[in-house]
Order: structure tokens, then C-alpha cells, then sequence
């Protein structure tokens, strides 16, 4: 093995749902919408159901997932995709757990 290679251990999932919340078009592709960050999100559920797993998610983390009404300017979308963080920590631990 040469020096230079780098040996990754997990992400912490909180700390990639923060990032994932801070820089959504990274992670997401442009644009940055609510819907898109939801559609992230329920693939990590389908995911995780098709491994055998229960739903991580709360009543309240379903509650979030649905979009607020009224303006949807960019600030908007980037304050929806925001709220999320809480269920992407939730799915990411629960996806984490699972490789585990």
C-alpha cells in the first residue's frame, strides 16, 4: 500500500446531514428545490426498507417533509431543505446502523 492512500472510516451522520443541509446543490444538483431534497430523502427510506428495515421516521419527521406554502423563492426552498436536517440525521443513522 503506497503512503498516500487514505482509509475513510463512517461519517458521522450528523455531521453529513449538516453538510448535505448547507450545501444541498453539492449534494443534490441545481437547482436546489424542496422537492428534490424530499425525493433525497425518500430514497434513503425505500433503501432502508428493502434492506428489511422499520421506518426511522417520526410522525414529526413527516410533518417537515412536507413543504411551506406560500413563497417559494430560492431563500424559501433553502429554508425548507434546512428544517430537514433532523430526519436526514434520523435516516443516515438508520442507514449507518444497518452496514454495521
Amino acid at each position: 500500500m503506497s503512503d498516500d492512500h487514505i482509509v475513510s472510516g463512517p461519517v458521522d451522520p450528523v455531521d453529513l446531514a449538516a453538510a448535505i443541509v448547507r450545501r444541498p446543490g453539492m449534494y443534490l444538483g441545481a437547482p436546489v428545490t424542496f422537492d428534490k431534497a424530499a425525493a433525497y430523502v425518500a430514497a434513503i427510506e425505500i433503501v432502508l426498507f428493502a434492506a428489511g428495515k422499520d421506518s426511522a421516521l417520526t410522525d414529526e419527521h413527516r410533518r417537515l417533509l412536507r413543504p411551506s406554502t406560500g413563497d417559494r423563492s430560492g431563500q424559501q426552498e433553502r429554508e425548507d431543505i434546512q428544517r430537514l436536517e433532523p430526519v436526514l440525521v434520523q435516516l443516515l443513522a438508520a442507514a449507518q446502523d444497518d452496514q454495521n
